[in-house]
């Protein structure tokens, strides 16, 4: 017998689902799983299914559909099916006290998909995993709305993350692609305006860059970018400059005339200080560039001021 596991086999004609009087019964020792403990069921997908617990295992199913219960509460702890010697369809991890927290779905595809669900104590679905060998795809969920998305892609490297607002709105989105920059990078306020835009391409800046002012449905800055050079930039307010090869200073005013933004470009790549100041003329926000345009750090007393 396997230690601190007592095992009772049985007939069991439950009435529900699939299972029936083939339905196979296991009541392990519920003194040695807490209430945390409902996903300690650790399963081998070959031909066996694992209680790694204390060092202590059940292992050898059949095929067959499976109860697993306490032996204390009687409650279910886990159920599920077994086919070819291998975990298939859905498989149901509960509580002490009955209550549902985790749900595995085997997809039995030639990847070996399996799709995870995590319930909190009050049966609210809070986070999904689905993945093979190939990708893995991480949701969060808060107040029955998607808040976070993950996905990586195993066979081409590449990463997608977004963040959304409560009403389902994107708040942000990046990825990579080989440890590199690849597609869109968006951020957007709390109020849900846009902050910034950005494209890439193998780590490259390309395509057309927005950036706006919280609570401003106006674009205020438009960026057109090359092979990662700046070729044009333009303001809601003031002139669009056309880069070219030398240095360039740019500059972008409020509508009463005073200077909102000063900053260098050389050689279509922007450069060292780019200086936003209030209409008092008091500097807000500093953001420094590199020799190849990245931005190394910046500081603003305003969070409406969007990154350039």
């Amino acid at each position: 017998m396997i230690k601190n596991i007592i095992v009772l086999l049985f007939w069991f004609s439950a009435s529900f689902n699939c299972w029936s009087q083939d339905t196979l019964s296991f009541i392990f020792r519920s003194s040695f799983h807490n209430d945390h403990d409902y996903r300690d069921y650790n399963y081998e997908l070959n031909n066996c299914v694992v209680f790694a617990y204390n060092n202590t295992y059940i292992t050898g199913l059949k095929d067959g559909y499976y109860l697993f219960k306490d032996s204390l509460s009687n409650h279910i702890r886990l159920k599920g099916e077994v086919k070819n010697s291998r975990l298939v369809n859905k498989w149901s991890y509960f509580d002490s006290i009955g209550r549902k927290r985790i749900e595995d779905i085997f997809f039995n595809d030639i990847d070996s998909t399996t799709l995870t669900s995590y319930y909190d104590e009050n049966g609210i679905l809070y986070r999904t995993k689905e993945g093979s060998y190939k990708f893995l795809k991480t949701i969060h969920f808060s107040n029955n709305a998607i808040s976070t998305y993950y996905f990586q892609d195993f066979i081409d490297s590449s990463n997608v993350q977004m963040e959304f607002f409560e009403n389902g709105q994107l708040s942000h989105r990046s990825s990579t692609k080989n440890d590199l920059k690849s597609g869109e990078y968006y951020w957007a306020y709390d109020d849900k305006t846009l902050y910034a835009q950005r494209f890439y391409e193998k780590g490259l800046k390309v395509g057309t860059w927005k950036s706006g002012f919280q609570g401003s449905k106006e674009i205020w800055c438009t960026e057109i970018f090359e092979n990662d050079l700046l070729k044009s930039i333009s303001f809601s307010n003031s002139k669009t400059y056309k880069i070219e090869i030398g240095t360039i200073e740019i500059l972008d005013y409020y509508p009463n005339g005073k200077l909102r933004l000063k900053g260098k470009v050389i050689d279509g790549v922007k450069f060292g200080k780019w200086l936003f100041y209030d209409e008092k003329g008091i500097i807000v926000g500093e953001f420094n560039h590199d020799i190849k345009g990245n931005l190394t750090s910046s500081t603003q007393t305003l969070f409406s001021i969007p990154g350039i």
